[in-house]
């Protein structure tokens, strides 16, 4: 699960000062009326157990204990348990088993090396490292050398790719306007000819391309055991299914606070914090988990940020076991902020003295 989307992607976009020129509010009631979608069911049970596991997990070990590693953007575990941590500031795939780090990838330029990576996903030997500089790079986890491996999809604007059954979901980047509302998040991608076979999923409407970038970034989750892709954007109440490119379901969440900003469309175009979250410490929510946890459920965490405190990693976040099938929820409570899972094993980064990524076991 990558992380932090907001600050990483945008700041360069809303730093630029505003003059006294015409201004925006976003989100608009144009993308942000949701009265015909029917809110996310809550059951009281839990059929699965997961919420009572999640909840009594056992710590088993520290990756970093003396702080060493830089901003996690992604976490993945492969299928023997090796745990693998894309570090965005030193710009490195590290390794982690049996309590030893090793480093995969490297920065630079060529073939196999990264430049700017925001995210990852593992298919079998290989890892497949989303950079906004380089489009995708394919990285083989058992070679040292970066240039035995190679691009895919270069130049493209991805966030972060998900593998299905028969080829890849692809979550996009705009740099561009949206004025009549056709451009699509999500891309389904297949692998035997790298062509795009359909396009899901409602990016922002706007004439200008700074509200597109910022409220279009969205996670995504494929579910194997019902083949459904789970698509929510970053400051969005509504969580969506789709299945062979249709949708399957549209839930949304009760009493979710958006993240305002204010764009301003005249030259020197640009896009800001709202002065409520910067100033006041009005709160929002922030989707911060999509993961597959069971063959037919997913986890989705929420923070309540609040812009005037620094609570990334030290609050622990609303959470939710989400039926893929009919879009039920589970609400188990707060735990830490979980950035991998598989069907025993998950990875926090929760912010302390000696150690910020941790590993359980449930």
């Amino acid at each position: 699960m990558y992380y932090r989307k907001l600050i990483i992607i945008s700041v360069t976009l809303i730093m630029i000062a505003c003059g006294n020129s015409k201004s925006e509010l976003h989100p608009n009631e144009l993308n942000y009326s949701f009265d015909t979608i029917d809110t996310l069911p809550f059951k009281n049970t839990d059929d699965s157990n997961l919420s009572n596991r999640l909840s009594n997990a056992t710590l088993v070990s520290e990756i970093d204990k003396d702080l060493v590693l830089g901003t996690i953007a992604d976490v993945e575990i492969d299928s023997v348990g090796n745990i693998y941590l894309l570090d965005q500031d030193q710009i490195e795939i590290y390794k982690f088993n049996s309590g030893k780090v090793d480093t995969l990838g490297n920065r630079g330029r060529g073939p196999g090396e990264m430049t700017s990576p925001i995210s990852m996903e593992i298919i079998d030997n290989n890892i497949f490292v989303c950079d906004l500089v380089r489009g995708v790079v394919l990285i083989n986890k058992n070679k040292d050398d970066s240039l035995d491996n190679d691009d895919v999809f270069p130049g493209q604007d991805y966030m972060d790719i998900k593998v299905s059954e028969n080829g890849l979901y692809t979550s996009k980047l705009f740099y561009k306007p949206n004025p009549e509302g056709k451009l699509k998040t999500i891309d389904f991608v297949d692998l035997n000819n790298n062509q795009v076979l359909y396009s899901v999923g409602d990016a922002y409407i706007s004439d200008y391309f700074m509200p597109v970038h910022q409220y279009s970034q969205s996670v995504i989750e494929y579910i194997p055991g019902s083949n459904t892709l789970l698509s929510i954007n970053y400051h969005s109440p509504v969580l969506s299914a789709y299945q062979s490119g249709d949708i399957k379901w549209e839930k949304k969440f009760p009493d979710f606070l958006p993240f305002q900003t204010i764009s301003n469309n005249k030259p020197p175009l640009s896009i800001k914090f709202h002065e409520k979250h910067t100033k006041d410490g009005v709160p929002f929510d922030e989707i911060k988990t999509l993961l597959h946890i069971d063959e037919n459920y997913a986890l989705l965490q929420m923070l309540r940020n609040d812009l005037t405190k620094d609570l990334l990693g030290k609050k622990l976040l609303d959470s939710y076991i989400i039926n893929s099938e009919d879009g039920s929820a589970i609400k188990i409570g707060k735990l830490p902020n979980i950035m991998a899972i598989t069907d025993s094993t998950f990875v926090t980064f929760e912010k302390s003295t000696n150690s910020n990524y941790k590993v359980y076991k449930f």
